[in-house]
C-alpha cells in the first residue's frame, strides 16, 4: 500500500513537472519577445513609485493565497507533533516551495546570472528571493502561532 502510494505520488510529480517545466521554458521564450517589444523605451517602475491600485491589489491578492494557506494550514496543522520554532521552519519551506520560491527559483536565478555575467551571481540569487523568504517566515509564523487547527486529522491515501 505504502509503496503504490509512493509510486503514484512520484509519477504524477515526474509527469507534471516535466510537463509544467517544458510548457514554462515555451511559453518565457513566447511571451518574454512580446514582453520585451512592449517594454522597448520603457522602463520598470520601483515599488515607491507603484500607484495606490497596484499596491490595493497587491494586498488584496496577498489576502486570497494567505486565506488558502490557513485553510490548509487548518487541516493539516494538527499532523505536525513539534514545537512551534520547527513547525514555523518546516511549513515555511512547504509554504515557499509550493510556488517553487525556495530551491528552485534560487537557483535558475543564479544560473541566469551566471550566464548573464553579473558580478555576484549568488548574491544576486539571494538577494532576488530574501523578500519572499522573510514575507514567508512571518506569514507561517503567526499561522502557526494564532490559528487553530482541526484535531483528529488522520492521513489517508
Amino acid at each position: 500500500m505504502c509503496k503504490s502510494l509512493t509510486l503514484k505520488i512520484g509519477l504524477n510529480a515526474l509527469i507534471a513537472s516535466i510537463v509544467g517545466l517544458s510548457a514554462h521554458i515555451y511559453l518565457q521564450g513566447f511571451f518574454g519577445k512580446k514582453q520585451a517589444l512592449l517594454l522597448k523605451g520603457h522602463t520598470i517602475i520601483t515599488p515607491e513609485q507603484y500607484s495606490s491600485l497596484v499596491i490595493l491589489m497587491a494586498y488584496i491578492t496577498a489576502f486570497e493565497q494567505v486565506v488558502v494557506a490557513a485553510i490548509a494550514y487548518y487541516f493539516v496543522g494538527g499532523l505536525f507533533q513539534c514545537n512551534k520554532i520547527i513547525k514555523i521552519i518546516v511549513l515555511t519551506f512547504f509554504y515557499m516551495e509550493l510556488h517553487g520560491e525556495l530551491i528552485r527559483i534560487t537557483i535558475m536565478n543564479f544560473l541566469v546570472a551566471q550566464q548573464s555575467h553579473i558580478k555576484s551571481p549568488l548574491l544576486f540569487a539571494l538577494y532576488s528571493q530574501a523578500d519572499k523568504l522573510i514575507a514567508s517566515i512571518l506569514i507561517v509564523t503567526i499561522l502557526v502561532l494564532f490559528m487553530p487547527v482541526k484535531h483528529g486529522n488522520k492521513l489517508r491515501a
